[in-house]
């Protein structure tokens, strides 16, 4: 490897140096982390300059293709403006894939972050049949040797690859090593090359059947078990079937939303998955499908996997005065009670997690509006009582939390959760400690509507998830959000009624609370707060024994059967990094005083700690060796501290200002005249 390797120049020019006649290679670049909705996938083609947007601070990428101008005589990175196959990737060598199983010594080996390599191979000549490009990178995908389409970009012909410059700054990568990694070139040989054919033939891929034309579809047929296929087929938005795969290619629903309204890159995977390479539905899932056709007609019937887990639910609730053949929300426990304990009849004071707002022994029910900071509320209250720390002037008891997300992935949510952590200054090892993440964005809904002998009934969907969450006794189950987690009829009160008491019974017999996110209702959401802060059936507000909703940047307290509602509704306001902080009154003023409060206790903290170890702290600002540079070596400094150096500038002008650290001129080792930075009275 030599340094111009790491130019991606040098490195575009060796990948493609055959293109075909007309096509480019393609580039995207962006400092957002990959996960941001400011993170543009679109990129743009290489033509004859590199695009501004890579650069050293940025995550950048390539296609592994060229492409061609479509008909609208512009290129596009799309499978129709394929031109040809340049390089195949096998990904997360060193982590996922043992360096053992590399068949094949790799053109270019790239870490892309701490131990984890790509290995690339480049083509001795260009592959323009994009049917057998299809099939070699899916073989690679079904081997777990290439990324499967977790993370945006990283499908087919169309999919990328880290280039050699750059960062990899994912939101968990960031929270494990306190910064972005930069991407290295760990070997580069651009002479070795290899056909596609000894490719396929060192790894023994298993590949489908290509063709000159590209995939090769079946008349369509559709299963007589899977009804969603049957109601899509019959709105003629099923365009073929493919023969090994098991994918079936679909009319996307939201094509609207694509550029140009492309109704390409959509697939079905029957009673699985949904997929759709698109950037604006990088994220949908099998749930956004099944809850777009529920709006749009489809009746989701009973199924094989539907009818055994209602025996099953029917088998494990096992109730003696259950008719047979009852669908599970028929399902009732009832008992005559003795009157005669009424003389000594006597209850226990309620007990609360966070008082007066979270109940133990039932769930809470939390609406607001769709990207109002339910989530975010949700995470600090998750934080707090991981941490034992009052919130709000509430008094809050520690327990042990399970944030459950159905609708964000544990990156984003993990990162949410730190900017929480670090701007309320809390102890980032207790919340560890005490607070559990379930990432459940592609697992089945808690509860499903299913259709028995033509009626529409309820039925556990995900017995081992509630299992896991009654076995693990949390104190506090938090769940992102009941849309998601509940794929029956919001407006239906008997099923509703059915799940939020199954969540119930989950935690009552530990006396643990629920606190379930809902998303606000339409009449509200278009006119103002004016409406239920819940969306569907009463039943919601019914059965949830407290009610919580966040209107105009207030959390509001509107029901409580085991105490006394709130009388003041918590002001909230949120800091630059989104984090929804109490706000008394004095707003920004006040919220920055506690920020800033923590921020010089931090800084003193790492003052002592290098007293102790005899540093000197340098009073320089600018240079190789700054205050900055001295403390940041001591753990005591947190991260935010160590990676925002003006907010560490202005915490050391403001202990200055104050007296609790003060500057002196000492002597160096060479005789000559410095200044240093000491605690005005050390410890």
């Amino acid at each position: 490897m030599t340094a111009d390797a790491l130019h991606p120049e040098i490195f575009l020019s060796s990948a493609f140096k055959d293109l075909p006649q007309g096509a480019r290679p393609w580039v995207a670049g962006f400092r957002a982390d990959p996960y941001h909705p400011k993170a543009h996938w679109g990129g743009a083609p290489v033509n004859g300059r590199i695009p501004d947007f890579i650069e050293p601070e940025a995550n950048c990428y390539l296609a592994v293709s060229s492409f061609k101008a479509g008909a609208d005589g512009r290129i596009h990175r799309r499978k129709d403006n394929f031109a040809a196959l340049h390089l195949v990737m096998v990904d997360d060598v060193g982590t996922k894939v043992s360096p053992g199983a590399i068949a094949l010594d790799p053109s270019y080996l790239l870490e892309t972050s701490p131990g984890n390599h790509q290995a690339g191979y480049l083509l001795s000549a260009p592959v323009t049949d994009r049917a057998l490009a299809e099939s070699v990178i899916d073989a690679l995908v079904a081997q777990g040797l290439a990324t499967g389409g977790l993370d945006p970009g990283m499908k087919g012909v169309t999919r990328y690859g880290r280039l050699p410059i750059g960062i990899n700054n994912k939101p968990a990568l960031v929270a494990e090593h306190g910064q972005p990694f930069p991407v290295q070139m760990r070997e580069w040989e651009p002479e070795r090359r290899y056909t596609l054919q000894e490719i396929i033939a060192a790894y023994g891929l298993k590949l489908g059947k290509p063709g000159a034309a590209g995939p090769a579809y079946e008349p369509y047929t559709a299963p007589a078990d899977d009804s969603l296929l049957d109601w899509l087929a019959q709105r003629g938005q099923v365009q073929g079937s493919t023969k090994d795969s098991g994918w079936i290619p679909i009319s996307c629903p939201w094509v609207d939303e694509h550029t140009d309204r492309a109704d390409t890159g959509a697939a079905y995977l029957p009673g699985r998955g949904f997929q759709c390479h698109h950037g604006h539905c990088e994220s949908r899932t099998l749930l956004d499908l099944r809850a777009w056709a529920k709006r749009h007609g489809w009746i989701c019937p009973e199924t094989a996997h539907g009818a055994e887990v209602a025996a099953a639910l029917l088998k494990q609730r096992n109730e003696p005065d259950s008719a047979p053949g009852a669908g599970a929300d028929e399902v009732q426990s009832w008992r005559l009670c003795d009157m005669g304990l009424l003389r000594s009849a006597s209850l226990k004071p309620p007990a609360f997690l966070i008082h007066p707002l979270i109940p133990r022994g039932h769930v809470t029910l939390f609406g607001g509006h769709g990207g109002s900071g339910k989530t975010s509320v949700g995470l600090a209250l998750a934080a707090h009582v991981a941490a034992g720390q009052d919130w709000a002037g509430l008094a809050v008891s520690p327990g042990r939390v399970l944030f459950l997300s159905f609708e964000d992935g544990a990156d984003l949510v993990l990162w949410r959760l730190r900017n929480v952590v670090e701007e309320y200054g809390m102890d980032c090892a207790a919340v560890e400690t005490g607070l559990a993440l379930i990432d459940a964005t592609d697992a089945m809904p808690l509860m499903s509507e299913m259709n028995q002998a033509g009626i529409r009934k309820a039925v556990i969907t995900n017995s081992d998830l509630l299992s896991h969450i009654a076995q693990q006794q949390y104190d506090l189950v938090i769940i992102d959000n009941a849309s998601d987690a509940f794929d029956g009829d919001e407006n239906n009160r008997r099923q509703v009624r059915l799940f939020v008491r199954n969540l119930a019974k989950t935690v009552s017999a530990h006396n643990g609370a629920i606190l379930l996110l809902a998303h606000i209702d339409k009449s509200a959401a278009r006119y103002g707060a004016s409406g239920n802060s819940y969306s569907g059936s009463t039943g919601w507000h019914n059965s949830a024994r407290s009610r919580l909703a966040l209107v105009d940047n207030e959390l509001r307290q509107e029901k409580l059967n085991v105490g006394k509602v709130l009388d003041t509704p918590i002001s909230l306001f949120w800091t630059d990094r989104g984090v929804p902080v109490p706000d008394d009154g004095a707003g920004a003023a006040t919220v920055k005083a506690v920020l800033q409060n923590q921020d010089e206790k931090d800084v003193l903290a790492a003052f002592r700690a290098a007293t102790e170890a005899g540093a000197v702290v340098s009073a320089a600002n600018d240079g190789p060796s700054t205050t900055w540079h001295a403390l940041s070596l001591y753990p005591e400094l947190p991260k935010h501290l160590r990676e925002n150096k003006a907010r560490f500038r202005e915490t050391i002008a403001r202990l200055i200002r104050v007296g609790k650290v003060r500057r002196e001129e000492y002597l160096n080792a060479g005789r000559k005249r410095k200044e240093r930075l000491i605690l005005a009275i050390p410890d």
